[in-house]
């Protein structure tokens, strides 16, 4: 049996559309409407068979376009053709049918699904930001309407809320937006004591303390830091045992060292020398089994701690040699 030819297949459907006025006059509107979407989805199974996914994509706004007009769901057929741009390249029009679908979902209540539409295009858009500091705030933008969404069912997953809180306290350290920063500390102190509440989640709070010491040394002081390590050591004895801990306690005698070298009986090393680098080191060696640990957040964090102490070390010795 030959293969049907989805041009040809696309033309019946807009013949089906447009029948001239007799028959127009004469035919049920709503067979035409069915025949046409027959096509149309028929047309569309074959271009993505041929991977003409663009094609195959406008056959499926067609359809939705169709179960408009029927008063039916249209949001299958826009994710269909979302879906079929994505796989050729035409990323540009994701957005429009993003906010098409989120449009249909709001107006029937289903906030739940548009938080979760509005966080997916929010890490599309973050893809697509290239550091341009204006797109970030539209990023941020994103997430807090999702998280607005959510307020509004009653029923939210608070796991998905979760992961946009982070996903929102993650952008807002790395790019130092210091207006908001006491904002991501309260998101990472909310998400630690979540996750301390569950016996299996705990081990995530440890990484969420961790994350508010290395704020307080990357962009605040490293006193402040060194109270709120003890704090959580009370909060959470996982934490206060951990490597991360361990490593977090010796970037603090760093800072107490004003970023120079200095001896320290507790490394077992055979000078006992400690400074930023080999804290580094001692810990990346020690999670070199489990790199999920040492995430892209904390190499940008470390990296700006680093520069800090580095900063440090240099006006102590400027002011050293000035007393000299």
């Amino acid at each position: 049996m030959d293969e049907k030819d989805p041009d040809e297949l696309f033309q019946k459907a807009k013949k089906k559309l447009d029948p001239g006025f007799f028959k127009s006059i004469f035919s049920d509107s709503g067979h035409r409407l069915e025949k046409a979407i027959h096509y149309f989805n028929e047309a569309a199974e074959i271009y993505k068979l041929k991977k003409e996914w663009i094609k195959a994509g406008d056959c499926f706004i067609e359809i939705a376009s169709l179960k408009e007009q029927q008063k039916e769901d249209p949001c299958d057929s826009y994710n269909s053709a979302i879906l079929c741009y994505n796989k050729g390249g035409a990323k540009d029009k994701y957005e429009p049918l993003a906010d098409k679908i989120i449009s249909i979902n709001l107006k029937a209540g289903q906030f739940s699904y548009c938080a979760e539409l509005t966080f997916d295009k929010a890490q599309k858009m973050l893809e697509q930001a290239n550091n341009d500091p204006k797109k970030i705030q539209e990023v941020l933008a994103h997430y807090d309407k999702a998280l607005d969404y959510f307020e509004m069912d009653k029923n939210s997953r608070e796991t998905k809320v979760n992961e946009i809180k982070e996903a929102k306290a993650d952008l807002i350290t790395i790019y130092g937006m210091k207006d908001e920063i006491a904002r991501a500390k309260a998101y990472y102190e909310d998400l630690a004591y979540y996750y301390l509440k569950s016996k299996s989640g705990r081990i995530f709070a440890v990484d969420y303390f961790a994350k508010i010491i290395f704020i307080y040394l990357a962009y605040d002081d490293y006193i402040t830091a060194k109270a709120f390590l003890n704090k959580y050591y009370g909060e959470d004895k996982d934490f206060s045992r951990s490597d991360i801990a361990y490593f977090l306690e010796n970037l603090i005698k760093c800072f107490e060292n004003e970023g120079c070298d200095f001896k320290d009986e507790d490394i077992d090393t055979e000078d006992n020398i400690l400074n930023f680098d080999v804290a580094l080191n001692m810990y990346k060696k020690k999670i070199k089994n489990n790199k999920k640990i040492w995430d892209n957040w904390k190499e940008v964090i470390t990296k700006k701690i680093g520069e800090k102490l580095e900063k440090m070390k240099r006006e102590k010795e400027d002011d050293d040699d000035d007393m000299r």
